[in-house]
Order: C-alpha cells, then structure tokens, then sequence
C-alpha cells in the first residue's frame, strides 16, 4: 500500500449547475488521512454544496491509494449529481493556490455511474401503487 502522506490540504473546483442562479459556483473538497478499520490508513474527502434553492449536500469520498483517483471519484459524484465541473486549483499546507487547471471529464471511469443507470431503479414511485 502506498505511503498516504498529504501535500495538498484542499482542492476548489469551479462548476456549472443549472440550479445556480449566476450559473456557476464553487465547492471545496478537504482532504485528510484516517485511520481505518485494522489500523489501515485511507485518505477522506469531505465536500458540502448549498444554495439557496436546495438543501446541503454532502460529498463524502474514502480512498486508499492516491489523492488523484479519490479526486476522480469526487469529480463523479458532481457529475452524477448534476453539476458539470470545469476547473480546479490545489491549495497545499502552506496554504498556496496553485493555478486553474481544466477538469478532464473525459478521463473519468463512469462504468459505476452506468451500471447504475442500467439497473432500472426508479424513485417516487406513488404509493398509489401498493
């Protein structure tokens, strides 16, 4: 397993979602190594989106090789939830901003997303129904 030691304490990444009124908007995932189950350390990424519109959501990311596939993951999950990430900066413990970078969302492993989307599930079924 590798040695999770961190040098980047945060990541902002710059989105576009169709519920936010000027159309785009910000969310930063933190980042912090736990220690798991046997001792076994993971890195944790944290992220929470809110509007004015929508309730709080909670992104919540384990990972246990690197900070760039737990990074992908996160980029998933916006997907998923309809935001369209656009681009990112780093923030390191000396708390520097490295510059934008663009998001490479062609990159992404969406097969998990799909398989989800295969499977059929519907919500809001009506209980009209039971």
């Amino acid at each position: 397993m590798a040695n999770l030691e961190l040098e980047i304490k945060e990541i902002e990444v710059e989105y576009i979602a169709p519920h936010v009124m000027s159309g785009t908007g910000r969310i930063t995932l933190l980042l912090t190594v736990v220690r798991g189950a046997r001792g076994r350390k993971k890195l944790l990424g944290e992220a929470f989106a809110r509007t004015i519109y929508q309730p709080i959501i909670h992104f919540k990311v384990f990972d246990e090789v690197s900070v760039e596939s737990l990074f992908s993951r996160f980029l998933q999950q916006l997907v998923h939830r309809g935001y369209r990430p656009v681009q990112y900066r780093e923030l390191d413990l000396d708390d520097h901003l490295s510059a934008w970078k663009p998001c490479d969302l062609d990159a992404l492993d969406n097969t998990d997303l799909k398989r989800g989307e295969d499977a059929g599930v519907e919500f809001g079924e009506s209980f009209e129904d039971f």
